[in-house]
């Protein structure tokens, strides 16, 4: 193979976005929404930056340099999860990982891998808003800094980890399935929804592939 043909491939890893950033950033990036939808026209009007176009920092505009960079000088806040283990209607076992804005605020993290106890953390009258983060493939909550910070600006988080990850065992004939398999989250949303009423209820997903829901 020489070196022409190795070229697509170069420049599709390296995927450096520095030309188009200096030539594109005036531009605005499109949105595609339901524009007879009262809630994306109030997110809309309200996150003005939604309407600007994103530019990487110059020296590391690839997002494959952005990934190595946070995996090898990124420093990760420390803290703990409140664990509470979902058990599905046909004896799955979700780990759901509860980073609470009360834990954050007051600036007492824990120790990093312990588990908090999730008790009655949060009473059924709760107000606050809940976010559940859906990992990427072969994810859990130990690599997810999206909690941390959703949580610091003030949203109880719980990080839905899939069967067999999170350091919980398969206890079922089911494995989870990236974007086919939709049921465990459906389960899980329908749980939350149940048992805190009153909390507006969303989802993130962490994959590229994976939307960004929300539940009311």
């Amino acid at each position: 193979m020489d070196s022409s043909s190795l070229s697509p491939y170069i420049i599709f890893f390296l995927e450096v976005h520095f030309f188009e950033d200096v030539f594109f950033k005036s531009q605005g990036t499109p949105i595609t929404y339901n524009p007879s939808s009262p809630f994306c026209n109030a997110i809309l009007s309200s996150c003005k930056i939604l309407h600007s176009r994103f530019v990487a920092t110059t020296w590391i505009s690839s997002p494959h340099f952005q990934t190595a960079f946070l995996q090898f000088c990124g420093r990760s806040p420390v803290f703990s999860y409140r664990r509470h283990l979902f058990r599905t209607s046909d004896g799955g076992t979700i780990a759901l990982d509860w980073l609470l804005n009360a834990d954050v605020s007051g600036g007492a993290f824990g120790i990093n891998g312990a588990s908090l106890p999730m008790n009655n953390a949060i009473s059924q009258d709760e107000t606050t808003p809940i976010v559940v983060v859906v990992p990427g493939l072969a994810s859990s909550s130990t690599s997810n800094n999206l909690a941390f910070n959703l949580a610091k600006h003030g949203w109880n988080v719980v990080v839905s980890n899939h069967r067999g990850l999170g350091g919980v065992s398969i206890t079922s004939d089911c494995f989870y399935q990236l974007l086919v398999w939709t049921e465990d989250l459906r389960a899980v949303a329908n749980y939350l929804h149940d048992k805190y009423p009153m909390a507006p209820l969303f989802a993130i997903g962490t994959q590229p592939l994976e939307p960004t829901f929300w539940w009311k």
